[in-house]
């Protein structure tokens, strides 16, 4: 990880890997939650055993994943220090 304070922008900028590791996190999440909504769509609706729950968790801790890295977490490589508390 490489940190570096940019003084005409007045910024800190961070160079590390972290944007690829969330894009493959994000893509995984993606499509496990596609995945278990397809195999859940095919599913009787009478007929509810272990793999349709394992499944139905499988896509809630997709959504609740794919929430926090959307919405909560950031890959920028420049923060300006106005936005730092």
């Amino acid at each position: 990880m490489n940190i570096k304070y940019n003084k005409i922008e007045k910024s800190i900028e961070i160079k590390d890997a972290l944007y690829n590791h969330y894009l493959i996190l994000k893509s995984v999440m993606i499509l496990n939650l596609i995945s278990s909504v397809l195999q859940l769509l095919d599913v009787d609706k009478v007929q509810i055993g272990f793999k349709e729950i394992l499944l139905s968790i499988v896509a809630i801790i997709s959504l609740v994943a794919l929430y926090v890295f959307f919405f909560k977490r950031t890959t920028l490589n420049k923060i300006p220090i106005e936005n730092i508390i």
